[in-house]
């Protein structure tokens, strides 16, 4: 299990985005893309160049890779989320 050390992120509550530090998106990255092989075959983790944004996304519903993820859980403070 990966743990970050991450100071600050921004969780939207208005979709389904969590913007993180390089770091963290490359660790998450990293573990999500080597999850199994349904999620390396249809996850794709694309850099928009203009703005260097980094992002991940599938054409399959998250549904489909519950079986190959490991739970994401984000700590604020003492509450587990």
């Amino acid at each position: 299990m990966h743990q970050s050390s991450a100071k600050y992120a921004i969780i939207s509550t208005s979709s389904d985005m969590i913007y993180m530090s390089k770091t963290d998106y490359l660790n998450f990255r990293s573990a999500l893309l080597s999850s199994g092989p349904l999620t390396a075959e249809y996850m794709k983790c694309p850099t928009i160049a203009l703005l260097g944004m980094q992002y991940c996304y599938s054409s399959l519903p998250c549904s489909n890779f519950t079986s190959e993820l490991k739970p994401l859980v984000i700590y604020l403070e003492d509450k587990k989320y």
